[in-house]
């Protein structure tokens, strides 16, 4: 995880009011401890007034370690938390030491949080349960905790926004415990809740996409596409990192098509999503399918299958394909013979055309009757083109037959008759001479 993007993320995200000192000698006002022991507070002030993020967590760590149960423990532990992060350290020791002296500790709460936010979670770690149980004990605490934290100094309409952007942090933590337990429903009701605070947050975004679309059975990728391309089109403080965003905008670009078939509509979807937080509700992107469901048949750029298919389906839209595009137009195939009736001058050839059927025995899916009588050969088993007029189906199982057809491959040459011998007379012998009327 990088800890400096995290650190930012709290700067900018989560109010720097949650986490400023106090000046240089001088304990934290709202606690109002004071420290009795003139060498204690020696070591105390020195620690506050260290500038260096990592010498400063240096010199608390050797102050708490010194005096355990310090009056301003709490607060040491909240400054070395601090100092940890800002030097890219790892800030959870010290939050986790923080709610064991105070469970309610909002500073500690908030860290943790978004440290789960950030961290990957993987299915195999041994530790992955127990990671998930703690961020939603701590999500939870936070949520309950919220309510009532009002630090001093701070202006009511920062604290709000602080506290808002608090709330949206521990609801999008729910909602990644909701995910990490395929939980996708209520992942989606966290993230949107979170959303819906703070509308301006790319982030939140993306995970409610991510959400949405691994829902199971049916992903909503409608949606889940919408979320995505406001996380990619918001800009300001709560943007994506450059490199973040170019590698969410082409998931949403690969998504989209993949989904849809073209790229057709996506600039207007993204244009859409940076104007508004959520669609509206009639909001849908039809799917690949769909479009092709609506799109009016043309027989000739359809396979026998596809046509088989639409024909054997029925419904409006087989009807239309039939009566409107098919009924009476002559259609040319190819197809390996089944059958020829009569052996002699044959009128009528049944052919299989699909794959599926040309695997069955004696199985055919096309029935040609033919407008002469077939002059030459036409081997069973052998493929043959043919064309015919669309006269009539049957939908079960399929079999589409033609008229005033005409087989104009694969016909051979019939074979040659043969002569009966002419009969002679055997050598030396007359015929017999023929009788005289009586």
């Amino acid at each position: 995880m990088n800890r400096c993007s995290l650190l930012l993320l709290i700067v900018l995200g989560l109010a720097l009011s949650l986490f400023a000192q106090a000046p240089a000698g001088q304990a934290p006002q709202q606690q109002k401890k004071q420290i009795t022991d003139p060498e204690e507070y020696k070591v105390y002030v020195a620690a506050l007034n260290e500038q260096s993020p990592a010498k400063k967590t240096e010199l608390l760590d050797a102050f708490l370690k010194k005096y355990p149960n310090s009056v301003v423990k709490e607060d040491a532990l909240e400054l070395k938390m601090v100092s940890e992060l800002q030097a890219g350290r790892d800030g959870t020791g010290s939050a986790r030491q923080l709610l064991q002296v105070n469970p309610g500790n909002m500073r500690a709460l908030i860290i943790l949080s978004n440290i789960f936010l950030q961290t990957p979670l993987s299915k195999s770690d041994p530790q992955f349960q127990q990671k998930v149980s703690e961020a939603e004990q701590v999500a939870q605490r936070g949520l309950k905790e919220l309510p009532s934290f009002n630090p001093p100094n701070i202006p009511p309409a920062d604290l709000q926004k602080t506290k808002q952007a608090t709330e949206a942090a521990f609801l999008q933590a729910l909602g990644q415990v909701a995910l990490a337990r395929d939980q996708f429903p209520a992942a989606s009701e966290q993230f949107r809740k979170a959303a819906e605070i703070t509308p301006d947050d790319a982030s939140v975004f993306y995970r409610l996409g991510d959400s949405l679309i691994k829902e199971r059975p049916a992903p909503k990728y409608s949606q889940a596409l919408w979320s995505f391309a406001r996380a990619v089109m918001l800009e300001g403080p709560q943007a994506l990192p450059p490199a973040g965003r170019q590698q969410i905008d082409a998931y949403l670009r690969q998504t989209y098509v993949k989904f849809h078939g073209s790229e057709e509509g996506l600039e207007a979807l993204k244009q859409q999503a940076k104007s508004q937080p959520f669609p509206p509700p009639d909001f849908k992107i039809l799917s690949r399918a769909e479009i092709e469901a609506t799109k009016p048949f043309d027989p000739a750029e359809m396979s026998f299958e596809d046509i088989a298919k639409a024909l054997a389906a029925g419904g409006p839209r087989g009807q239309q394909l039939w009566d409107g595009k098919m009924k009476g137009q002559p259609l040319k195939l190819a197809g390996k013979v089944v059958s020829v009736t009569p052996a002699k001058a044959a009128r009528t050839v049944r052919f299989a055309v699909n794959d599926e059927t040309k695997a069955k025995p004696e199985a055919f899916d096309v029935e040609l009757t033919l407008a002469n009588p077939l002059t030459g050969r036409l081997p069973v088993g052998k493929d043959a083109e043919f064309v015919g007029m669309a006269n009539s189906f049957r939908p079960d199982p399929f079999v589409l037959v033609l008229v005033d057809g005409k087989v104009t491959a694969g016909v051979e040459a019939p074979e040659p008759v043969k002569k009966a011998p002419v009969k002679k007379a055997p050598v030396g012998k007359k015929a017999p001479a023929a009788k005289k009327p009586a």
